[in-house]
């Protein structure tokens, strides 16, 4: 398996888990495509949202959150 697999892989894992732990607390989790220039992370919830540049950064604010 090449390592850009494996971190796709990796990648996959972690956002589906990441978005699952995020919809347990009420919050919304999606992306944009990365075909459309750099890849952003939302984080909304009440009709806040929040832009997030990479998986480890949502991880932090989730963290910060209690989420995750």
């Amino acid at each position: 398996m090449s390592s850009d697999r494996t971190n796709e892989t990796t990648d996959s894992k972690t956002w589906s888990t990441l978005a699952a732990k995020a919809a347990l607390r009420g919050w919304q989790l999606w992306r944009s495509d990365a075909a459309d220039g750099p890849q952003r992370f939302f984080l909304a919830r009440w009709g806040n949202v929040r832009v997030l540049a990479d998986l480890g950064e949502v991880e932090r604010v989730l963290e910060q959150m209690g989420v995750a």
